[in-house]
């Protein structure tokens, strides 16, 4: 009986033991699977620190266009078609929090004016001209102001994000493409005003969607689409109303 009764004791301690050793061992691998979902630094994902700073540089191909309204002299003014430029500068995202940022940068961008008229707009010149369109492209210094929500993982890596905001134009110069033939340039030309048909700026409402994919440490792949839509007449000439509309494809490198 004694013995019997000693068996059960150490069979007892055992089972004890053992319930003991899967309670611990199931509390340390709920706090590290709690740690790892708030730290994921074993997946690669970005370090996203709530008053941490993200560099990167974009690269965005754009469609240049234009709103236009025209009275008196240029009446017979109307849009010609957007043209295919270039935007490209250092971006840098200022995290306050995990999923909102303030997006600023400084990027180099060419915006195009393309813009046609009747026969009869030159007639009145001395020699008369016959131009009947224009081109120019305007560089710009931009300076954003805007905000960015991101979410959570959607994926593997990857986080979508929405911005908006304010984009500063600041002209750093402007070119009559094929001046000879180009309507604006010759009327301008006549007024002693040829150097500077257009404003020294602009400002513009931005609004951009896209996704960021997390390559490793703080380095990711940014994707995404924005509009561009100008607020204030460019053309030096109130006759002549001409806004921006650019709709670009957004490519970026963070780190």
């Amino acid at each position: 009986m004694k013995t019997f009764f000693k068996k059960s004791c150490k069979i007892s301690q055992k089972n004890g033991l053992l319930g003991l050793f899967f309670i611990l061992s199931f509390s340390a691998s709920a706090q590290y699977r709690k740690v790892q979902e708030t730290y994921p630094t074993t997946r690669g994902m970005v370090r996203y620190r709530p008053m941490g700073v993200q560099m990167g540089f974009k690269l965005s191909p754009f469609i240049s266009g234009n709103r236009l309204e025209s009275r008196g002299n240029y009446n017979s003014f109307d849009n010609n078609g957007a043209v295919v430029r270039m935007s490209l500068g250092p971006i840098a995202d200022i995290f306050f929090s995990e999923k909102y940022a303030f997006s600023t940068g400084l990027w180099y961008t060419v915006k195009g004016v393309h813009v046609r008229n009747s026969t009869s707009f030159l007639q009145d010149l001395t020699p008369p001209g016959t131009a009947t369109s224009s081109l120019y492209n305007l560089q710009y210094l931009q300076i954003p102001l805007t905000f960015k929500l991101l979410t959570n993982e959607v994926a593997d890596r990857l986080r979508l994000f929405m911005q908006f905001g304010g984009v500063a134009d600041i002209k750093l110069a402007e070119k009559a493409i094929n001046a000879p033939i180009n309507a604006l340039y010759i009327y301008n030309e006549s007024k002693n005003r040829s150097t500077r048909a257009f404003g020294f700026g602009d400002f513009n409402l931005l609004l951009a969607g896209g996704g960021e994919y997390a390559l490793s440490g703080s380095d990711a792949l940014v994707f995404g689409i924005s509009y561009q839509r100008g607020l204030i007449n460019i053309y030096r000439d109130n006759d002549l109303s001409i806004k921006n509309n650019c709709f670009f494809l957004d490519l970026a490198y963070k780190f």
